[in-house]
């Protein structure tokens, strides 16, 4: 039986698109909308590109932007730490994720969050999202010293729970990072689908809303007790 469930943070809790247009959007309206030459919807069209779904660093998102826009290193240090210090003031959490919360909390599963990115930034983002009490643990890639995929981060967290890797589940919307790595350690996986990664067709589950994740559980379980039978 499922005895807990462990998160991904960015494209599953954080609805890390629409926080980072509405950052985006924010930012060119106010440095950058004097810039005739510099359209809204072109600053944010080429940051999400430049931005690759977080996998480039900001620091070399906002050297590309310098170069296309021809800003100036005043201008352009000015938008990274913008970045560094306002970004977190336009989270948004996925769908359904208060939802989530509120049957997490009134159940007896235990909860984790695997993240890959710098401690302080995603602990930032942890309480953007007023989730920082919430977690029976988390593991931050910087701080543990490995990222996903690599199974030991997956195990840590299972240590720290106290369970097993076929009593949890791992949610996640990274195909390689979020469901190989823990499907390769044993837990159960739920895709969350998005319009950047092609499906997961390894995935036990998929959810396109969080709400979603309490059915996947007893779908999970009902097919735990059937295989054990």
């Amino acid at each position: 039986m499922i005895k807990a469930v462990i998160f991904d943070l960015d494209g599953t809790l954080l609805d890390r698109k629409r926080s980072l247009v509405r950052f985006v959007q924010m930012q060119h309206d106010t440095h950058l909308n004097g810039h005739a030459d510099i359209p809204g919807e072109d600053y944010i069209k080429h940051f999400l590109h430049y931005d690759d779904n977080g996998y480039v660093s900001k620091e070399k998102v906002y050297a590309r932007l310098k170069d296309r826009y021809q800003l100036d290193n005043r201008t352009a240090e000015a938008l990274y730490a913008d970045y560094q210090t306002s970004f977190h003031d336009h989270c948004v959490p996925l769908e359904g994720l208060h939802t989530l919360m509120s049957y997490l909390e009134s159940s007896t599963l235990r909860t984790g969050l695997i993240t890959n990115g710098l401690t302080t930034f995603q602990n930032r983002t942890i309480e953007a999202l007023g989730l920082q009490e919430f977690f029976d643990c988390v593991f931050i890639s910087e701080e543990e010293g490995i990222k996903k995929p690599a199974e030991q981060i997956f195990q840590r967290c299972l240590d720290r729970l106290g369970v097993k890797a076929t009593e949890a589940i791992y949610v996640g919307d990274h195909p390689d990072n979020d469901i190989r790595g823990a499907a390769h350690v044993g837990l159960k996986t739920i895709w969350v689908e998005n319009d950047v990664y092609e499906n997961p067709d390894w995935a036990d589950e998929q959810i396109r809303s969080l709400a979603e994740i309490p059915d996947r559980i007893q779908v999970l379980n009902r097919r735990f007790i059937h295989e054990n039978q």
